[in-house]
């Protein structure tokens, strides 16, 4: 008797409701902490089925773009509220995905957001060593406040050697070495 075959289909149902989720690029060379730019997206919604042969879905957003003006200390627009919809089909010819909004897209482009722009990747290539990875000083300031009644101990790790940084002890208090923050250029840009 032959060993029965059990067929096994797949299904995903993939819903996402994420309300607004605020991303904000910040300058942080040099103990600056300048803002760069910031993205806003508000109303996130998107909802996937996914078997074998077969996806559909459809989501939507109210998405925002601005730049710092570090000249007017004022954020500039650089996308206007823009309200696109994503709708997803199988037809014969695969999978389709279609982006459409009835608002118009409204983008602005000023010398100022340029010159920041330029400003910042001279800063990155300046500090950019001989093997493709970014290197920089970090001046950190960390503050360990004890709310929970009880002594705790902190110890505070180099996260890519793994050395010890710092170790504080119930009501001790210490400073915190330089460290030099070394990442791929990829995860800079």
């Amino acid at each position: 008797m032959a060993p029965e075959t059990i067929s096994v289909t797949y299904r995903h149902n993939i819903v996402l409701n994420l309300g607004q989720v605020s991303l904000v690029a910040v300058n942080d060379f040099h103990s600056q902490d300048v803002p760069i730019g910031r993205v806003l997206m508000e109303d996130t919604r998107l909802s996937i089925v996914r078997s074998a042969n077969f996806m559909q879905g459809d989501g939507e957003l109210y998405v925002s773009a601005d730049f710092y003006n570090s000249l007017l200390s004022q954020w500039e627009p650089v996308l206007d509220r823009w309200h696109p919809k994503l709708v997803i089909t199988t037809g014969k010819n695969g999978i389709n995905y279609s982006i459409r909004s009835a608002h118009t897209m409204q983008v602005t482009v000023s010398g100022r957001m340029l010159q920041t722009i330029l400003e910042t990747n001279s800063l990155l290539r300046a500090r950019q060593v001989d093997d493709g990875e970014w290197e920089r000083e970090i001046v950190p300031e960390v503050a360990v406040h004890n709310l929970l009644g009880a002594p705790v101990e902190v110890e505070i790790l180099d996260s890519v050697s793994g050395s010890e940084l710092l170790r504080l002890g119930p009501m001790n208090s210490g400073n915190l070495p330089q460290v030099k923050d070394v990442s791929t250029g990829a995860a800079c840009e």
